[in-house]
């Protein structure tokens, strides 16, 4: 457990030490240790101490992603992370709260792209939240699904597999960063995936009513 939990902290550390002061987001070189903590995460037990291990990385795993505008990948890990917080809670480790705010960051996160009643999610935890809870939770959550609309696209695994390879293209290819970088690193994503037969549209295009610094 030792071993494991310095490697944790040692891959945690990694991904935090390459952040910067003008972006907390994690990138694409931070891939082969988010790869490696969810490698351990998958390998815990269902012991309370293994749980809250687990529990921790999806948490971290999740928040990574979705930091990357990677939001099918951080909903996955988020179920993840729900199925050890439901477990924690019913060994009565963790507390209703926590369970409800999670359910709410991955009822966001399974939106992001498409509509998604997530009717799995609520079999989950119908057996520690009342149903009270639960439907106060989804009608909140439902009733605002998303204010922009972003490509699907992004949720395939044809996508998945090349967006590290894209997203370092376009790293050692901009132009200008600052405000208003976000059109020209639209338009090198839509090239360098274009290339790889991937028709990806921007948010710019999906929203063109909407003005984008």
């Amino acid at each position: 457990m030792a071993d494991m939990q310095n490697r944790i902290a040692e891959l945690i550390g990694n991904i935090n030490g390459r952040k910067t002061e003008d972006s907390m987001a994690a990138t694409y070189l931070d891939t082969p240790d988010l790869k490696e903590l969810l490698s351990i995460a998958r390998e815990c037990g269902t012991d309370p101490e293994s749980l809250k291990v687990s529990f921790y990385l999806y948490d971290f795993l999740s928040e990574q992603y979705e930091s990357m505008g990677r939001f099918s990948v951080a909903a996955e890990h988020r179920k993840d992370e729900l199925c050890s917080a439901v477990a924690l809670m019913q060994q009565d480790v963790l507390g209703g709260d926590d369970v409800k705010d999670l359910v709410n960051h991955l009822l966001r996160d399974r939106n992001y792209y498409v509509d998604d009643d997530c009717e799995d999610v609520k079999e989950l935890v119908s057996g520690v939240l009342s149903e009270e809870e639960i439907s106060q939770i989804f009608e909140s959550c439902l009733s605002r699904r998303r204010s922009l609309k972003h490509d699907p696209i992004e949720m395939t695994q044809e996508y998945l597999d090349v967006i590290d390879e894209v997203e370092e293209k376009i790293d050692n290819n901009l132009t200008y960063r600052g405000l208003g970088s976000c059109h020209e690193i639209w338009n090198l994503k839509f090239t360098y995936l274009l290339e790889k037969g991937i028709a990806w549209k921007s948010p710019a295009v999906l929203n063109p009513r909407v003005r984008f610094d």
